[in-house]
Parts: structure tokens; C-alpha cells; sequence
């Protein structure tokens, strides 16, 4: 049986959120892959341009696009934008998280790194935490037997753990793709913490000082990554365990984020994940 062809984009292109969908309740699934396609496509700006300035007309094209369903509830034909519009009209999803997304990725289209470490939590935040407060709105809303107890937690605690949640997936995704973003010359490093560590533009795009670059890549996980033993939501608790699973191993590589370990795919990935999820 083939997949609808948003389902199928993250299938192909974003393999460990499709993974996060399987988890899910199935009423829930197909729009949350509708969800994270139009992430993907998002996403993946900086990748698909030649110019910043074209990236920003791109990003520009999807802010617009996105607030066109909030003011018609219809979308343009788009094998994306479609399967959208039916989720955002079904669970009532707030704009507010679409433009967060959109806008953060932004920074993508910066070649220089992030000025201080707050930029860096901040773009790490916002680029995960709307879509998990839109999956999970996706789930609860959707809940056919409301009855039937989802994990329900406080607004603050579900706020900052969920936000956590997100630093510390960004945080796996980002280390492990430091060689993919040192060729296309974007640096995630904050600066102050690279200027502490004596680690500089010029010995990360010309891969020396691989001393300073694991002192710089332990400061920040140290700094910013904390476990979240009790996830809010069941989306936000398959995020957490396979951020952990990246997390582990890259501390096992002794915080070298372009070690050969770092880049591999993690054993029994997908195993692992199922336990955790089920049994933890």
C-alpha cells in the first residue's frame, strides 16, 4: 500500500520524526506527518538555495501560503500545503507556532555562527518546540476516548519540560550534522563559547583544532542538555528517548561531533526506541 506523497517526504527525508509518528496513536499519524512535511520542506531552505536572499523569498512564500489558510480555511493545490490546511482547520492549530517555525529558520540562511549561546538556545528552542506543541495538540484533540487517560501534566511543567525536550533533540541533531554544516560554510557554534574555548571561525572550516571543537561541543552540552525524566506528552516522550540514544553517542565519542561513531546510525535504533517508548 503506498503512502500519501506527504507521508511519504518524511518517510524518505526526515526517517527518525516518521518513526515518532508510528509511535502515536493511529487517529493521529496521518496529520502528524502532514505536520512534518511541511517541516521538512521548511527545513530544508538553506539546503535547496543558492543565495540567502532567495532563501528568504522561499520562507516568505510559506509564511504567506500558511496564513492564507487561516484567512480563506482553503490552501492553493500543493502536495504539502493541502493535507495541511485539513489539520490546522481539524485541530484548530494556532498560527502563532507556524510563524515561530518558519521564522527561525531564518538563522539557516546565516553563514556566521550564532553570536552568543542565548541565539543558540533560542534557535534550538524554536525550531522544535512549536512542532511539538502542534503534535501534541494533534493527539489530544484528537483523542477519540478522552476518557481514556493520555499523559496530561500542567501547563508551566508542560511548557518547560516540553521546551527541554526540544533543546535537547536540537542539540543531538545539530552536533551530528557539524560536517554537513561545515560544507555548506554555516557555522551552529555560539561565538562567545568558541571565543572561551579558543576555538576559532578559521579552525572550523579548516578542520584543525579538533581539541578546541570537542572543549567547545562539551561546554555547550553541559550547559544546556538536561534529561527529561517525565515528557508532557507522548510525542514529547518519543522525542526525548531518541534524542537520548544520539545524546549517548556522542558523549561515548567523548564529545567529538565529527568522529566516525557520531555519524553512524545507532544500533538497533528503531529497537531501542520501541523498548524505551513501551516499557520506560
Amino acid at each position: 500500500m503506498s503512502l500519501p506523497y506527504h507521508a511519504e517526504i518524511v518517510k524518505e527525508q526526515d526517517p527518525d520524526r516518521f518513526l515518532m509518528a508510528a509511535l502515536m496513536p493511529d487517529y493521529a499519524r496521518n496529520d502528524l506527518l502532514a505536520l512534518f512535511a511541511f517541516n521538512h520542506e521548511i527545513a530544508k531552505t538553506s539546503e535547496v538555495v543558492s543565495e540567502p536572499m532567495l532563501g528568504q523569498i522561499r520562507l516568505k512564500w510559506w509564511l504567506e501560503h500558511i496564513e492564507g489558510i487561516y484567512k480563506t480555511g482553503q490552501s492553493v493545490r500543493h502536495e504539502v500545503l493541502e493535507p495541511l490546511a485539513r489539520t490546522i482547520q481539524q485541530y484548530d492549530l494556532p498560527f502563532a507556532e507556524f510563524e515561530t517555525l518558519i521564522m527561525a529558520r531564518s538563522k539557516d540562511l546565516e553563514e556566521g555562527a550564532f553570536d552568543t549561546i542565548d541565539d543558540f538556545r533560542a534557535y534550538c528552542v524554536d525550531t522544535n518546540a512549536p512542532l511539538l506543541r502542534l503534535g501534541q495538540k494533534i493527539i489530544e484533540t484528537g483523542n477519540p476516548s478522552p476518557d481514556n487517560s493520555l499523559p496530561v501534566s500542567s501547563p508551566v511543567f508542560a511548557q518547560e519540560e516540553g521546551e527541554q525536550t526540544a533543546m535537547n533533540y536540537s542539540l543531538s541533531g545539530l552536533f551530528r550534522a557539524v560536517p554537513f554544516y561545515a560544507g555548506l560554510n554555516r557555522c551552529i557554534f555560539p561565538k562567545d563559547k568558541m571565543e572561551a574555548q579558543s576555538y576559532s571561525l578559521a579552525d572550523y572550516y579548516g578542520g584543525k583544532n579538533i581539541e578546541g571543537l570537542v572543549r567547545v561541543t562539551e561546554d555547550l552540552i553541559r550547559t544546556l542538555y538536561r534529561p527529561v525524566k517525565r515528557p508532557p506528552g507522548l510525542l514529547h516522550k518519543a522525542m526525548e528517548n531518541l534524542g537520548t540514544i544520539y545524546m549517548r553517542q556522542i558523549i561515548k565519542c567523548r564529545y567529538n561531533p565529527v568522529h566516525p561513531g557520531v555519524q553512524m546510525e545507532p544500533p538497533l535504533k528503531a529497537l531501542r526506541l520501541l523498548i524505551k517508548y513501551y516499557i520506560f
